[in-house]
């Protein structure tokens, strides 16, 4: 992880890998901040898991 992951360090999603990927999402984002989900995620599996991230009703 990069230096997102210090922006992170009090987030608590009451789940560790909702955590994981949170981090992992933002720093997708801020790699391509103008991109689309897709395009910032670079793949199907990792734009999935970011669509369900966002869907998930406990965020």
């Amino acid at each position: 992880m990069n230096g997102s992951s210090s922006e992170l360090t009090d987030l608590d999603l009451g789940d560790k890998r909702l955590e994981t990927r949170a981090v992992h999402i933002l720093n997708a984002m801020l790699k391509a901040p103008q991109s689309s989900i897709p395009r910032a995620c670079q793949s199907w599996s990792s734009t999935l898991a970011t669509y369900r991230f966002f869907w998930n009703e406990g965020n």
